[in-house]
């Protein structure tokens, strides 16, 4: 039996998207929050489910891109907190409400995967014309997805971590979410590191390779 995916996004638990969410988007700050009660009610219909279920949350709530980077970069140095190159800091509040509801619910939730999505870009087809750094890691938009000019090659990295692992504390919660993104962060720059370093040994045996014809005296 397939399990079904629950998204748990702006105060919403949701399976497809609906007006309420997209209300609920508009309303809603990037830090909220359920209280512990609303939560346990609202995660009731998974807790007391027969069928298989997932719960799918991303932490980062906003689309990563260079200015909001750059925004978040600013408030992280401003308290002293981790700067990320390739991943936004996370919120804490939806992951938090997530595990105290799954870990404190008679149902045996065990494992949490942990899923990292990167995305790199070719030469456009036909196109000798290097890629600039920046655009070759660009996520690629929806219509990209199918009808790029250039290959983009989509790279899915999960890590599977017990669910017991997961410290029971917020403050311990937050540290622990934070030192995940920490790693990922540096997942994704070693990554980049080997995909230019591999681009640029392709470069060099083109060059050897190439042919410089002179016409004869």
């Amino acid at each position: 039996m397939l399990p079904r995916v629950n998204f748990f996004t702006w105060i919403s638990l949701w399976r497809v998207p609906t007006i309420r969410v997209m209300i609920n988007l508009a309303r809603s700050d990037e830090n909220w929050e359920l209280e512990d009660s609303l939560c346990k009610l609202m995660f009731k219909p998974i807790l007391e489910s027969n069928h298989p279920e997932w719960i799918a949350l991303f932490p980062e709530v906003n689309i990563c891109t260079q200015e909001i980077n750059l925004l978040h970069n600013m408030q992280s140095q401003k308290y002293f907190l981790p700067v990320f190159e390739n991943v936004l800091y996370p919120r804490f509040s939806g992951f938090y409400n997530v595990i105290f509801t799954l870990q404190s619910s008679p149902r045996t939730f065990t494992r949490l995967y942990d899923v990292t999505v990167w995305y790199t870009r070719e030469k456009k087809m036909g196109s000798d014309e290097l890629i600039d750094l920046k655009e070759q890691f660009r996520p690629p938009t929806l219509l990209e997805c199918f009808a790029s000019k250039s290959k983009i090659t989509v790279q899915i990295h999960v890590k599977s971590k017990l669910l017991s692992s997961i410290p029971v504390k917020r403050s311990k919660i937050e540290k622990w979410l934070e030192k995940s993104w920490v790693d990922k962060d540096q997942r994704l720059s070693n990554e980049k590191l080997h995909k230019i370093s591999e681009s640029m040994n392709k470069e060099f045996q083109h060059k050897d390779h190439v042919s410089i014809v002179t016409p004869l005296e």
